[in-house]
């Protein structure tokens, strides 16, 4: 098996698949994600043998100096903030939930246990030419890109940039997250993760937003805060969803004629995706290459219905 794509995803695909070879573009072992990671179960760190820790996570709204309560007009300043749309979100749900925390090298853990070949550039011609053979390819890179490789029909895929900041809280264990809907904070979102304050942002954020998120937070100010202050960028950190029919047809038009399958949140471009869902999702594809081609289109009439 052939894996495209050493993020998250692509690492735990791997894992799973002794003998896989993943193939990432990126010269050098780094982890690309850098935004607030949580689960919704302990499945994943069961299989792997890893422990994760079960907390509470807690959440608020900050605006306007002071805690409010979700309402339709918190949740369309947040959407217009975050991807330029009114719609409905997440923000209007901030009851306690409980969540599963891989450890903080959960990253290094994976990528120990996988055989990663960095610098590794895949073109067109390996699938004009057919250069991986008969073994099946799993991608994890954007949709977009890989429908380029592919040289599939060219579609809009909505998407916009985040800024991330890392933040070391000292004598700090606790999780919870805020979300920012006031256009004063260039902050969208932060969350703490046991003593990591993890700082989502549009547009780069500077000392002012970082004083005013440990306003909210009720944690004191440093000024060795400004040490994190690295405004990592990820330029697909927000997608957004397009078409069903249209996002299946893709997937399923892979599959069939280039005998690649979709995995993760970017390949099948469904921004609610979180690594539980990989862990399903690269279960129904072991069964879909044991069951051959009629397999994958049972599942994708079945997703459809």
């Amino acid at each position: 098996m052939i894996i495209i794509g050493a993020g998250m995803s692509g690492l735990l695909c791997a894992a799973l698949n002794p003998g896989s070879i993943v193939y990432e573009a990126r010269p050098e072992k780094e982890q690309t994600h850098k935004a607030v990671f949580r689960c919704k179960s302990d499945s994943i760190g069961q299989i792997l043998g890893i422990e994760f820790k079960k907390v509470f996570v807690y959440k608020s709204i900050w605006f306007d100096g002071k805690d409010v309560e979700p309402s339709p007009r918190m949740a369309h300043l947040y959407s217009q903030k975050v991807s330029g749309k009114i719609l409905t979100r997440s923000i209007l749900d901030i009851t306690p939930c409980i969540r599963y925390i891989a450890p903080e090298n959960f990253y290094n853990i994976l990528e120990s246990r996988c055989a990663v070949e960095y610098n590794k550039y895949i073109y067109r011609s390996d699938f004009i030419e057919k250069s991986f053979g008969e073994c099946p390819v799993i991608s994890t890179i954007p949709m977009p890109k890989m429908m380029d490789l592919l040289d599939m029909e060219a579609r809009v895929f909505p998407s916009n940039p985040i800024y991330v900041n890392r933040i070391k809280i000292e004598k700090c264990d606790t999780y919870c997250t805020i979300y920012y809907p006031d256009p004063e904070i260039n902050a969208y979102r932060a969350s703490i993760n046991g003593d990591i304050l993890i700082i989502e942002s549009t547009t780069p954020i500077n000392r002012k937003d970082i004083y005013h998120i440990c306003d909210s937070f009720g944690i004191p100010f440093t000024r060795q805060m400004l040490n994190y202050l690295l405004n990592h960028f990820q330029p697909l950190g927000k997608i957004s969803a397009i078409r069903n029919s249209i996002r299946e047809k893709i997937i399923t038009d892979m599959t069939l004629k280039h005998n690649v399958y979709s995995l993760g949140r970017f390949a099948t471009w469904r921004p609610k995706v979180m690594l539980d869902d990989v862990l399903k999702d690269i279960s129904h594809i072991r069964k879909m290459i044991a069951g051959g081609d009629y397999a994958v289109l049972k599942k994708r009439q079945n997703e459809r219905n």
